[in-house]
């Protein structure tokens, strides 16, 4: 029996809703915080550190690291009707990219019928289009999507060929119960266990294996279609807010729910609740140690997998910091040609800032040419070259712009764009996400 009817109830109608494409009409705020945060988002997530780091998610969060050994070494063979399977019902790949990535957007037509359409900048719609055709976003996704799916329905197909006889149905009691604990099947909601074993009886150990794993791969690598995420995600608000939440969102209710199962109604026995207890813990370890190895690797003092810098995040990020940038730009460069010279130093540095951000494939480029060269900030050295020809009393410093880089350094700022820490910074980086709010993660 369903608890909350009216609760129920206001879920369907809002699936429908949105299916239907009702409520989606966008009015020049909203087409404009799109076309931005669509320019931006296709900016920042072909950036190969973030590529590299999202590959990383699913052996921080799965428990089954040894499992996956076991798959790449010995257990390659999977039925092309499973793989077939997992493309079809577990893959985000449209999702992240229609709707993380915000490449298209829905609309209502005058005549009520629901279309997808572009809203890209004039100009620079081409490189947009093309940042987001490489969906190298989405590949990472699948790659780590995969390696959950694959690790677990090997896990249940395991722990199947252990416990239980070639007929179910012949399966004891005890049978059942050290199956779901080998399984993990114990870690799942009531109605997702229920659900397990229901495909168990009807369809066997296959079915049961896809349905555990699917289950696994959406709450470890997270839902990014806009109709499986919640309420707030779906309005014209929610999706400038909260865009970029999915993932520390979801992280949390992974956590949350594990700690739930550590309650003393939880139904869950003393052996599952520590092995619970331990799945818990080394998220948090290998999260931190990920971190750690990640900064040292690549030189970077911005944060991956680190459980505290997670939970710390900001609503809005790029989708809001673009256009504050854009108008913080708008009104230093009124101020400069009023004359005001302290302004005009601003404007240089936000022009450099916005490419950054906004403009697909520059900052790569930069990074590529600046580690050929052994220089930094070569965009901001050629505005104030422009800007000291324009005035008699600004001088540029050329030595400041050049680094001297071993091969690791190289490596480190071609992928990440940092550099070798300096005596007066103590070590520089390029970006400026921080004052934007954090960025979000695609497993991320």
């Amino acid at each position: 029996m369903i608890r909350d009817g009216a609760r129920f109830m206001a879920m369907i109608d809002n699936n429908i809703n949105h299916l239907r494409g009702a409520g989606m009409t966008y009015d020049a705020t909203a087409r404009l915080i799109n076309k931005v945060a669509s320019v931006a988002y296709a900016t920042r997530f072909i950036m190969p550190g973030y590529l590299i780091r999202n590959l990383l998610q699913a052996t921080v969060l799965h428990h089954q690291r040894r499992e996956f050994l076991r798959l790449v070494l010995k257990d390659k063979a999977i039925p092309e009707e499973t793989k077939d399977w997992f493309n079809t019902y577990c893959l985000q790949n449209t999702a992240i990219k229609i709707h993380l990535l915000m490449s298209q957007v829905p609309i209502v037509t005058d005549k009520g019928h629901m279309r997808f359409i572009k809203l890209p900048f004039r100009g620079i719609e081409k490189l947009r289009d093309w940042a987001n055709g490489t969906a190298l976003a989405a590949l990472t996704d699948e790659v780590t999507r995969a390696q959950t799916f694959y690790t677990q329905w090997m896990t249940v197909h395991h722990a199947a060929k252990k416990f239980l006889p070639e007929d179910v149905s012949l399966a004891t009691r005890r049978d059942l119960e050290r199956f779901t604990e080998t399984a993990g099947i114990y870690k799942l909601s009531s109605a997702q266990q229920k659900a397990a074993m229901f495909d168990l009886k009807t369809g066997g150990v296959e079915a049961v294996a896809r349905h555990v794993a699917k289950e696994y791969t959406a709450d470890e690598n997270f839902l990014y279609d806009i109709a499986q995420r919640p309420f707030s995600h779906q309005t014209q608000l929610g999706r400038a807010i909260w865009n970029l939440s999915t993932y520390p969102r979801s992280y949390m209710q992974l956590l949350v729910r594990r700690v739930e199962m550590l309650g003393t109604h939880s139904g869950t026995s003393l052996k599952q609740k520590v092995k619970i207890a331990s799945d818990i813990a080394g998220v948090l370890a290998v999260g931190w140690a990920t971190n750690k190895v990640w900064q040292n690797a690549t030189g970077s003092r911005g944060a991956a997998y680190d459980p505290l810098d997670t939970i710390a995040w900001q609503p809005g990020g790029l989708m809001l910091g673009v256009p504050s940038e854009i108008g913080q730009l708008s009104r230093s460069t009124i101020l400069a040609l009023q004359g005001d010279q302290q302004q005009l130093g601003k404007v240089l540095n936000q022009i450099a800032s916005l490419t950054n951000l906004a403009l697909p494939f520059y900052e790569p480029l930069i990074h590529a040419i600046e580690t050929g060269t052994n220089t930094k900030n070569i965009d901001k050295l050629a505005l104030r070259k422009i800007r000291e020809a324009l005035s008699k009393r600004y001088k540029v410093r050329g030595s400041d712009y050049d680094v001297d880089r071993d091969r690791v350094w190289m490596v480190r700022h071609f992928i990440m764009g940092t550099d070798p820490p300096t005596k007066k910074q103590g070590g520089s980086r390029r970006g400026t996400l921080g004052k934007l709010g954090k960025l979000g993660k695609l497993g991320k």
